[in-house]
């Protein structure tokens, strides 16, 4: 199991979702990577087709709302972290949708997220990462 551990990181603007969930927007991100407890997962809420934007009151949105973050999410409901870094997420391979969308694997997305130009730019952001609940 990886434990939940903020982060300093300088995720660049250019790479985060056109939809922030916050409802902040500036130059502070928080970047969520993990399984259904990052993506805000709430069974209550699971309408079919199911609607990520459903899940919207999760640590992932409580931490943004608190600390004024703009909000990207690669989490995926049913990651293991045998699936983090090759890629392989039950919820997407379902085609069920995620907060925002990439290729290949969350590890791949988030070090391109990061290592764009553009996050030598930013500071103040954090990266939040929970994995190994799911068998």
């Amino acid at each position: 199991m990886v434990a939940l551990s903020p982060v300093v990181a300088n995720p660049p603007a250019a790479a985060t979702s056109a939809s922030d969930r916050s409802g902040h927007r500036g130059d502070r991100y928080l970047l969520a990577l993990g399984d259904s407890i990052s993506f805000g997962f709430q069974g209550p809420k699971l309408t079919d087709p199911p609607n990520a934007a459903a899940f919207d009151s999760g640590y992932v949105d409580i931490l943004a709302a608190r600390r004024s973050l703009e909000v990207t999410n690669f989490s995926c409901p049913g990651e293991t972290t045998a699936t983090f870094i090759p890629g392989g997420c039950p919820w997407r391979l379902s085609g069920f949708p995620v907060y925002d969308r990439y290729r290949g694997s969350q590890m791949a997305a988030a070090v391109a997220f990061l290592a764009s130009p553009a996050a030598r730019q930013i500071t103040g952001s954090v990266v939040t990462v929970d994995a190994g609940f799911n068998a």
